[in-house]
């Protein structure tokens, strides 16, 4: 049981970071936005904006959703789920939680293979400042990843709650 609870809170503060993380990239997305507002009033171009802000939008994406995971924060529909006792509604929260890990880990993996061949082929973005592309993909697998761990502590939690647990652990469907 120790070792449960030390594995959650390590991935309570794994995912807490991804979610600072995240919000500075918003702050940041913001304000490279207004630097090109301002920059295109002074006739003076910034190239560079378009592409970050939306390489740091995606894995802003990402990392906000394993955030949410955490926080038991994604929209639910629950029109169903509340008529059903809360053993069926623990299964049903299980099964929903054991498919979306395979998921996410076949996301992981597809989206790893996607930046790896990127690497290995020296592919460079379409846009005029040429990043190579497996940059900003591999925010992608860092984010699925993240959402695995999301997944899984969620999962540990669900099996293995105990009364000590913080009261701020809600249950996805419930």
């Amino acid at each position: 049981m120790k070792i449960v609870k030390t594995t959650t809170r390590i991935l309570s503060r794994i995912i807490e970071v991804a979610g600072v993380i995240a919000g500075l990239l918003i702050f940041l997305i913001a304000a490279m936005i207004l630097l090109s507002i301002g920059g295109r009033n002074m006739m003076i171009p910034v190239y560079w904006v378009e592409p970050f802000s939306v390489y740091f939008f995606i894995a802003t994406s990402y990392m906000a959703a394993a955030y949410a995971m955490y926080k038991s924060e994604h929209i639910k529909v629950d029109i169903l789920i509340t008529r059903f006792s809360m053993k069926t509604k623990k299964v049903l929260e299980c099964s929903l939680m054991i498919v979306s890990l395979v998921f996410f880990i076949y996301l992981t993996k597809y989206s790893w293979v996607m930046a790896h061949r990127s690497y290995m082929n020296h592919s460079k973005d379409l846009s005029i400042i040429q990043i190579p592309i497996w940059i900003p993909q591999s925010s992608l697998v860092i984010g699925c990843v993240l959402l695995c761990l999301a997944i899984i502590r969620h999962l540990l939690l669900l099996f293995l709650k105990d009364e000590n647990e913080s009261e701020n652990e809600t249950p996805l469907l419930g």
